[in-house]
């Protein structure tokens, strides 16, 4: 009897002990809100996949599984989800999970905005252009069944509410913005119109979540076929934006120019090979570059390939090595007193000898630095000052 006992209790001690590994392996899961159209339904979800790790807040749909999460059942009418966590059923509920007679269109309960602007963006077909510094507000709601166009109405209201605004511009964008920032909107033209016979990429190909300014530039530059210039203190911002539609090369290009205009960034074309990438978007500067003269030993419309000048966070003294290089000079030695700025540049197409000259010196500029020849054969760089209101005829 005793052994019998002692069996029993070393398989409850080994139940337990697997029932807490299940529960150390369970993530943290909490339901946001349930949403229902298009004849989809939508669960909007925050889970810690183990302490320590960060939030991660996706929109699932029955069948979808995030961090071993997988949501099997929405109920749009109760506001319950069904949930298969680590190998565990779990049934969440948003509200109080009164249902509704006819089921819900939306129902949040302390839903983070930029969920809700998801479903906004999926429940409009419009891709949504926001800046990165939206107030961290969380949303409660609770609606019958709605039409598209009803719903719409009650989010742009609730939103107002919370003093943010929706402005939509053509018929495949909405901007989402401060109600204090819509005068910046003005400053932003409207999208081009989707000429037929011309490439379209499809819907969601673009997609950047918390990413990088220097990352959406990289975008940007493909795009476009152009070399961008930069100085390297642009805003620090992180860009999300999500394509809901499909859309042209042209439409691409200007909504990656909205949402960084956003962020008080300007892209601004120059010539047929360049754009200036500037702060400030109400008076970009474009400094004045004077052409330096070439050696007669060189060809000034000499032909140099795509991505020939490469500068990621450079030290000047490495472009400077180049840049004399190309006027035959020899670097000066940089002066401690210059100040230590990373340079960055990439050549997209191919450019002339002169066009590449021009280029660094224009980089150098908009880092408030400038190469000077020194007699015959050197060049050495000095600090130089970038007046903000000195510009170019722009292209």
């Amino acid at each position: 009897m005793a052994a019998r006992f002692t069996q029993l209790a070393v398989a409850s001690l080994l139940a337990g002990a697997a029932a807490l590994r299940a529960a150390e392996n369970e993530a943290s899961v909490k339901l946001t809100g349930v949403a229902e159209f298009d004849n989809q339904r939508y669960a909007l979800l925050e889970i810690v996949s183990r302490p320590g790790r960060p939030v991660v807040k996706p929109i699932l749909e029955p069948g979808e599984r995030v961090d071993g999460v997988e949501v099997k059942e929405i109920d749009s009418q109760s506001g319950r989800v069904r949930v298969i966590n680590n190998g565990l059923e779990t049934f969440y509920l948003v509200g109080s999970g009164e249902p509704a007679a006819t089921g819900r269109t939306l129902h949040f309960k302390s839903a983070d905005l930029l969920q809700v602007l998801e479903v906004y963006q999926m429940l409009s077909g419009r891709t949504v252009l926001r800046p990165s510094n939206l107030p961290g507000i969380r949303i409660d709601l609770q609606t019958e069944r709605l039409s598209t166009t009803d719903a719409l109405r009650v989010l742009d209201q609730l939103l107002m509410a919370k003093g943010v605004v929706t402005r939509t511009r053509g018929d495949k964008f909405v901007f989402v913005v401060q109600a204090s920032q819509t005068n910046r909107l003005s400053l932003i033209p409207d999208p081009p119109a989707a000429a037929p016979g011309v490439e379209v990429f499809p819907a969601g190909l673009i997609k950047f979540q918390d990413a990088d300014v220097s990352q959406v530039l990289e975008i940007c530059q493909e795009l476009r076929g152009r070399t961008l210039l930069k100085p390297s203190n642009l805003p620090a911002a992180k860009i999300s934006v999500r394509s809901q539609t499909e859309m042209t090369r042209d439409q691409a290009i200007w909504m990656l120019d909205a949402v960084l205009a956003l962020a008080d960034i300007a892209m601004i074309p120059h010539g047929d090979k360049f754009a200036f990438v500037l702060s400030g978007i109400e008076n970009p500067g474009v400094p004045r570059i004077e052409a330096k003269p070439l050696s007669p030993a060189f060809n000034a419309q000499e032909v140099l390939p795509p991505g020939l000048l490469k500068f990621q966070n450079a030290d000047i003294s490495q472009v400077l090595a180049v840049y004399a290089s190309l006027l035959a000079r020899k670097p000066l030695p940089v002066d401690r007193t210059t100040p230590a700025v990373k340079m960055t540049i990439r050549t997209q197409t191919s450019l002339t000898r002169a066009e590449a000259i021009s280029a660094l010196d224009t980089v150098a500029a908009l880092n408030r630095l400038q190469f000077v020849l020194v007699g015959d054969d050197e060049v050495k760089v000095l600090p130089a000052a970038l007046t903000r209101h000195e510009t170019n005829p722009v292209q």
